[in-house]
């Protein structure tokens, strides 16, 4: 049996249980997986994606021990899941560079932007992946969606309401009607709310996956997450507005390790933000209409390592 864990909530966003469904659908679906959940945001996400899921005190009472135990977390301390851990034969911790990831076997950085310094440091602790090889990006996706210059996307529950400072934006340079918003499940405010704030924008959500919407606009607005990869993985013009002052940090790391440095913008964060950026953005684009893009096939290969390393 193998056993996921994510954490989710309101507070911490969706982005990790998106991830978790995400690598379980393109190497793990043939495969024994329970979710394991915590909450009930945890098993409703689970519940509604028609994954097998399972209660702490449930997988307490089994005997069984797992053969993989998969970890998603960026909490501090992960006391709750040292239990399960040891009954493990084999675990990956997920994006994380808290102490605990040092009692796993593996540590994988699912992103092609990273802190190479900080991939050092750790390297002594456990066995780390890092790069394009491991960031997961979904095998196909509908390219016939209709086109929208502008993507806004800030995950499943944006805490912050950065989507109403960029429409607020948008909406006095007139462009609403060239923008497209997608609505998470955890968010505030409801999508009629947007919609009869905001005339001529399409408003669309909660979604099963972004890549389709992202192939089919040109810049899209977003926070750090998942989203950062595909919006590389396809080229598109990124431009970031950070839930917290200390992500900001994370740019450098984006445009430094992007193939596309130049499709990256700052936008600041929730406590400073700079949306005078976007109007210098989104008017040197106004031209634009939809193209195709070229994307990289060797994107997320790395795991088919990793279990053929598992099952020897």
């Amino acid at each position: 049996m193998i056993v996921f864990y994510a954490d989710g909530s309101f507070k911490r966003g969706f982005g990790h249980l998106f991830r978790v469904k995400r690598i379980y659908e393109n190497y793990f679906k043939n495969m024994d997986v329970r979710f394991l959940h915590l909450n009930e945001i945890q098993k409703n996400f689970y519940k509604k994606n028609n994954l097998n899921f399972i209660s702490e005190d449930e997988l307490s009472r089994t005997e069984n021990k797992f053969n993989l135990f998969v970890v998603d977390s960026k909490k501090k301390e992960i006391k709750e899941l040292k239990s399960f851990l040891k009954r493990s034969s084999k675990s990956i911790a997920i994006d994380s560079t808290e102490n605990w990831v040092s009692q796993f076997d593996y540590l994988i950085f699912p992103s092609f932007y990273f802190d190479k310094d900080l991939i050092n440091e750790k390297k002594s602790q456990v066995e780390i992946f890092y790069g394009r090889n491991f960031s997961i990006i979904p095998n196909s996706f509908a390219k016939n969606k209709e086109f929208k210059k502008i993507l806004i996307t800030f995950g499943g529950s944006d805490p912050n309401d950065l989507s109403s400072l960029v429409l607020d934006k948008l909406k006095s340079l007139s462009l609403l009607n060239q923008a497209r918003l997608i609505v998470g499940p955890g968010f505030k405010k409801t999508k009629s709310f947007f919609e009869d704030k905001y005339e001529q924008l399409e408003v669309i959500g909660p979604v099963n996956e972004t890549i389709s919407y992202i192939y089919n606009s040109y810049i899209i607005f977003t926070a750090l997450g998942t989203t950062i990869q595909e919006i590389e993985y396809l080229g598109k013009i990124g431009l970031i507005l950070f839930n917290y002052d200390n992500d900001i940090h994370d740019f450098d790391m984006i445009r430094s390790n992007s193939n596309n440095n130049n499709n990256w913008y700052n936008l600041g964060s929730i406590t400073n933000p700079k949306l005078s950026e976007i109007t210098k953005v989104v008017s040197n684009f106004k031209l634009i209409e939809k193209s195709d893009c070229q994307q990289n096939q060797n994107w997320g290969s790395g795991w088919k390592e990793i279990l053929n390393d598992l099952s020897t």
